[in-house]
């Protein structure tokens, strides 16, 4: 029995499989490599918690030189390659995420293109291969879509992400066997061809640290160059909410321990997937249901809070936004023929052009409003703070010499009061 999908353009993911019952048989067929992977979990478990104690004392406790690390995606349709280049280049992300699906490799002009345009202006390119539906049942199809993407793109990227979101049947693959198995042909190829490149995996999808665990504790495992997270925090809100205990900070942290305790302290960690869906009449148009949902405004925000919270924690290298356009979740709305940049599209714009080459400094976090101080390059000081619940006023401590809001316009000094959308206070 093999898995299959309905990929959904709109919402650019796999329709969930209608038979509950394929579902549990596909999981019950494959049940011994869960039990693996689970055992594996269990065994690594031990050394991950001893690690993630000894780390929490550490967590936003010293100055941080921040990283490249305000990074976005984008997938390779044609029409919205051609039309999004101005925007990148205004926009300026220090990498920017292509996804190549390989039901698209037989017209990667366009993607083609777009990465060498996009490199040719200073903007790093890494790509996300994205499985089909048979490719964990086809290896040497699978190997042979793996071989083109590679020739192709490797004059012009390093990275390369193998596969998305195993731990999730509508993705196409059935256990973490059949994930090893996927990357095992790309390092097969890394080593006989393109020597220069570094594979990217397990693309875990979601706060499912069992999964990744389970997957980097294998005793026979793949070689990650990198790992790599897809991390939703949509379903809590906020992204300082808590899931079983856990706020992004600390999911940074617990996925930073288990790399250290399995790979070792010398791999990086990327953040390669989050958003949030947005409230969009069409509701095809949304990854999730409209529970998760929120407004324009609370998109900005919630954007620029998990990039700084995620960052800062100095765990996570890089995060990755998905995507630039999409009706349902972009910083652009590209419905129609007239794209509208969204409030989002500004903040990140700003956001970056403040904080890149910064350095962390100080962190303060109450019950009433988070506080993050940064050290500019001309060694000026600027702090962004937002409040975690109703708006409420703060002390600064320092002399403030202008304060903007998220999108970087003015904002009034005589009564610094913080709401859910940060403030950039400079001193």
């Amino acid at each position: 029995m093999r898995s299959s999908f309905s990929y959904n353009p709109k919402s650019h993911q796999p329709d969930r499989p209608k038979s509950k019952f394929r579902r549990n048989m596909l999981l019950l067929r494959h049940g011994k490599s869960h039990l693996n992977s689970f055992y594996n979990f269990l065994r690594g478990l031990p050394k991950t918690l001893y690690i993630y104690k000894k780390s929490l004392k550490g967590l936003y406790a010293v100055p941080y030189d921040m990283p490249a690390g305000f990074c976005l995606s984008t997938g390779n349709e044609p029409e919205i390659l051609e039309k999004i280049k101005p925007d990148i280049l205004e926009l300026r992300p220090d990498s920017l995420l292509l996804r190549i699906p390989v039901w698209t490799l037989d017209d990667l002009g366009s993607s083609l293109r777009f990465a060498a345009d996009m490199a040719n202006s200073g903007i790093e390119i890494i790509i996300n291969i994205i499985q089909g539906q048979d490719s964990a049942f086809n290896l040497d199809k699978w190997q042979a879509d793996l071989d083109k993407i590679f020739f192709s793109f490797s004059p012009l990227c390093n990275f390369f992400i193998i596969g998305h979101a195993f731990n999730r049947i509508k993705w196409g693959i059935p256990s973490a066997d059949h994930y090893m198995k996927l990357f095992e042909r790309a390092v097969m190829l890394k080593n006989e061809k393109y020597s220069h490149i570094s594979l990217v995996g397990p693309s875990v999808i979601d706060f499912e640290y069992i999964h990744t665990l389970g997957m980097l504790n294998q005793r026979q495992r793949p070689a990650f160059d990198m790992v790599n997270q897809l991390l939703y925090v949509d379903r809590r809100g906020a992204p300082e909410n808590t899931q079983n205990g856990f706020d992004l900070a600390h999911k940074c942290l617990l996925f930073r321990s288990i790399i250290d305790a399995t790979l070792g302290a010398e791999i990086p960690f990327w953040i390669t997937e989050a958003n949030y869906p947005l409230l969009v009449e069409e509701e095809e148009y949304c990854p999730t249901s409209r529970k998760e949902a929120v407004d324009e405004e609370h998109y900005a925000s919630y954007m620029v809070r998990y990039y700084i919270i995620a960052i800062c924690s100095g765990c996570a290298r890089r995060v990755y936004w998905w995507q630039a356009a999409a009706h349902g979740y972009g910083l652009i709305d590209n419905l129609g023929e007239v794209w509208r940049r969204r409030k989002a599209y500004y903040a990140f714009m700003f956001m970056r052009s403040v904080l890149k080459d910064s350095v962390f400094t100080y962190k303060i976090m109450n019950k009433d409003y988070c506080l993050f101080r940064f050290r500019l390059k001309d060694d000026s000081v600027v702090s962004v703070a937002w409040a975690l619940g109703n708006d409420c006023g703060i002390e600064i401590g320092l002399p403030v010499s202008q304060a903007c809001d998220i999108a970087g316009n003015p904002s009034c000094m005589k009564d610094m009061v913080l709401s859910h959308s940060p403030l950039y206070i400079f001193h």
